[in-house]
């Protein structure tokens, strides 16, 4: 009898090793925002923690204003900014970890929606410099890059471009 409890016991504990639960992934919210005090919990001080914290296929609502930060977008997911005249992603004083001050990567299946940003002065990573980096991602992946005006940082080739 105890052998046999044992036995099960075991088989439980592999398939549990071999299939971990994700507490986080399950209670994730649909909805979070950036810069909006009257959200209470769900509001965040950087876009990266609110990508972070949002479900795959949840939406980050972001307040006009500037965020010095690196995005790094690794499921499919909405970020709106308040409009491309007063919500800025700005690379000044950031150190990209990875190539691209946008960095939309691994995307399994799903869209990436990325509308209403300047994002401007992407510093150099390595030797290169990157506004918006898209590496990794499943053919059946889909990116809508919209609303936008991408920025040089006065190196070449500099510009304003509207996408």
């Amino acid at each position: 009898m105890f052998k046999k409890i044992g036995v099960v016991f075991i088989a439980m504990a592999l398939m549990l090793a071999m299939f971990p639960l994700s507490v986080s992934a399950i209670n994730a919210p649909e909805e979070v925002w950036v810069g909006d005090q009257s959200k209470g919990g769900l509001n965040y001080p950087t876009i990266q923690e609110a990508i972070d914290a949002v479900a795959v296929g949840g939406t980050v609502t972001v307040s006009a204003g500037t965020y010095n930060e690196q995005l790094i977008i690794d499921k499919a997911l909405s970020v709106l900014g308040s409009g491309k005249e007063s919500t800025f992603i700005d690379g000044s004083g950031v150190t990209i970890t990875q190539g691209g001050l946008v960095r939309i990567a691994g995307i399994s299946s799903g869209t990436v929606i990325l509308d209403g940003f300047t994002i401007r002065n992407a510093p150099f990573h390595n030797t290169n410099q990157f506004i918006i980096v898209v590496a990794e991602c499943a053919a059946n992946s889909r990116l809508n890059i919209t609303n936008n005006i991408l920025q040089g940082s006065g190196q070449p080739p500099a510009g304003k471009f509207d996408y």
